[in-house]
């Protein structure tokens, strides 16, 4: 069993939704490890995956076991926004989430590959959509859904919600990179996070 990552939901002007990890100590590690991570591994990823997309819009095929972004992919919002690292091996690491609001609001929680950073099973046409909607369906593809708990989940005024621990499956390591959204519920504010698998 090994430790979870409390991440605050709250509401900014009725009109975003913010996370924020419960403890500096752990956003201080998560930082620590995007700054190691970004120019050799994510950032690479990112440009590949770009450049993929406008591949396939120039009408080329992309390849099995490469990235690539999603056709509705909007990008990362203008503000921080909390990202989190969980490990699939080792009791003293962080492998689950808790998430929860000190305000009494409903919020419907998600989760799916990142839609900037989509590792394909299969090749993918040019003719052929890829949506962020398809990346939360968990049944056309199991490793969409890293967690061992179903999804969606509903925080219930705030209530605590865990998303199950971190299933140790090869397409769910392979993927690595995954996003959970956050939507206020029968609102259309939106919120997602990345998540980062060791």
């Amino acid at each position: 069993m090994g430790r979870i990552v409390r991440v605050r939901l709250t509401l900014i002007n009725d009109t975003e939704i913010r996370t924020e990890l419960e403890d500096p100590t752990v956003n201080r590690r998560f930082n620590v490890l995007d700054a190691e991570d970004f120019f050799e591994v994510v950032q690479p990823a990112k440009v590949a995956s770009a450049r993929n997309k406008n591949l396939r819009k120039g009408g080329i095929t992309i390849n099995a076991g490469q990235r690539v972004q999603t056709d509705d992919y909007p990008g990362e919002p203008p503000y921080a926004h909390a990202g989190i690292h969980l490990w699939f091996n080792g009791p003293d690491e962080f492998n689950e989430i808790e998430w929860f609001s000190d305000r009494e609001l409903n919020f419907i929680i998600e989760v799916g590959p990142d839609p900037d950073l989509y590792l394909l099973p299969q090749a993918l046409a040019p003719n052929q959509g890829l949506s962020t909607a398809f990346l939360h369906d968990h049944v056309a593809q199991s490793f969409h859904n890293p967690f061992a708990r179903n999804y969606p989940v509903v925080c219930v005024n705030g209530s605590p919600e865990r998303s199950g621990a971190l299933r140790n499956d090869a397409d769910v390591r392979a993927q690595r990179f995954y996003k959970f959204s956050v939507t206020l519920l029968g609102t259309e504010i939106k919120l997602d996070p990345h998540i980062d698998g060791h």
